[in-house]
């Protein structure tokens, strides 16, 4: 009987940059919303109400986006014989049998953004890659999954059936990685200025 030998847990960076960009760009749309649409001198009316519906409909598009990356949020299940991607706030699970990955391979992981035609990492992490013997290959990265380090020692440890014992401190310290918290603290407190002076 199949039994799990280790869970991960969601990730707070990865649910705080989805609520964040839902929230600030929500608020924007519903500002952009009640506003009134004036055209200056030599602009009409048409095109200006054009202009803000396109934005208006961006910035709801985006919001809207942002929900479903957080509801698409994923975690790590792993069982002696399986390993299982679930998205629990849709009610959704993957199932890999073990005996079904070919190999595993590691990258890095970025994202990046522009500013004045300049690109910027705002995350740098790790990804996992498991190539499966059909051809198909589902990824899984340190942005998205909570407590990836010790998920993938986890892994390796149940695909190789080889019970090495973990060094959890060292795991749990790669874990503990605050890379990307700095913007998200960033966009938090920009989102509760825009959302105060919205619904203030």
């Amino acid at each position: 009987m199949p039994s799990i030998t280790y869970q991960s847990r969601l990730s707070i960076l990865y649910l705080g940059f989805g609520v964040i960009g839902a929230v600030l760009s929500g608020s924007i749309a519903y500002l952009m919303a009640r506003a009134e649409w004036v055209a200056e001198e030599g602009t009409s009316q048409t095109t200006m109400l054009w202009l803000g519906y396109g934005l208006l409909a961006c910035f709801t598009g985006f919001s809207g986006i942002c929900v479903a990356m957080v509801l698409a949020a994923k975690r790590l299940v792993i069982e002696t014989d399986a390993v299982y991607i679930n998205r629990p706030l849709l009610f959704h699970r993957r199932r890999i049998p073990l005996d079904q990955i070919a190999r595993i391979s590691f990258g890095d992981y970025e994202i990046k953004s522009a500013y004045r035609m300049q690109d910027f990492t705002v995350y740098k992490g790790k990804k996992t890659s498991l190539h499966l013997k059909g051809g198909r290959v589902a990824h899984f990265n340190t942005f998205e999954i909570g407590n990836y380090y010790t998920s993938v020692a986890h892994l390796q440890n149940e695909r190789l059936r080889s019970p090495v014992k973990l060094d959890y401190v060292s795991l749990r310290h790669q874990d503990q990685d605050w890379q990307g918290y700095g913007w998200l603290l960033f966009m938090v407190v920009i989102t509760g200025g825009v959302v105060i002076s919205v619904f203030g």
